[in-house]
């Protein structure tokens, strides 16, 4: 048996991916704002009586999916990861480059290639836990910190149709180092479901 270390996240699915590290509001936020704003305001346009009747209806609502439970609104997450301390290391220090990112002189000649590895690690979910689970780096501009890395779970990356809860193939855990409200994901989740926009 090798040591083990474990990292600990508790995050909600109302604030599935924060994303902004200042106070100031983000251009994100402020295009949401004004997206509201212009959607309340829509009875001030002029529309076509045959289309008015369609644009009051209400959006289809969604039918349930098995793991909107993980994601209630009024429920906290309890996420433990447990991986070899050298796996955590290099998974940490792994970082690319703007020409990674590109993709090399022309970005739309090939994906660019993928520059993480994924890790073997013992993955708890409120207490269900998963053995064999892929974990990475999310690997995009606020997840190259080495030390609160975002986080992307595959729990299938090692053991095929592994899911969490027999329903779950993946999981993001954000670092949330670019929202120091720790909101504005969370507000631009509710805007868009409110608009009936998927979300």
């Amino acid at each position: 048996m090798y040591g083990r270390r474990t990292i600990r996240a508790m995050r909600s699915r109302a604030c599935r991916l924060p994303h902004r590290a200042s106070l100031r509001p983000s251009l994100a936020t402020l295009l949401l704002v004004w997206a509201a704003v212009i959607a309340g305001c829509s009875s001030a346009f002029v529309v076509p009586a045959r289309e008015e009747a369609a644009a009051d209806a209400a959006p289809p609502a969604r039918a349930p999916h098995p793991s909107d439970a993980y994601f209630a609104l009024d429920r906290v997450l309890d996420v433990a990861i447990e991986m070899a301390p050298e796996d955590w290391d290099r998974l940490r220090r792994q970082t690319r480059t703007w020409a990674d990112i590109q993709g090399g002189t022309d970005c739309l000649d090939h994906p660019p290639k993928d520059v993480f590895s994924w890790f073997p690690a013992r993955v708890a979910v409120d207490g269900e836990v998963l053995a064999e689970v892929g974990v990475r780096k999310k690997g995009f501009i606020g997840s190259m910190s080495e030390a609160k890395p975002s986080l992307k779970v595959k729990f299938d990356e090692f053991v095929d149709a592994q899911r969490l809860g027999g329903v779950m193939q993946r999981l993001t855990l954000n670092n949330v180092r670019q929202d120091a409200s720790k909101i504005n994901t969370c507000l631009a989740y509710r805007v868009f479901a409110a608009a009936g926009v998927p979300a």
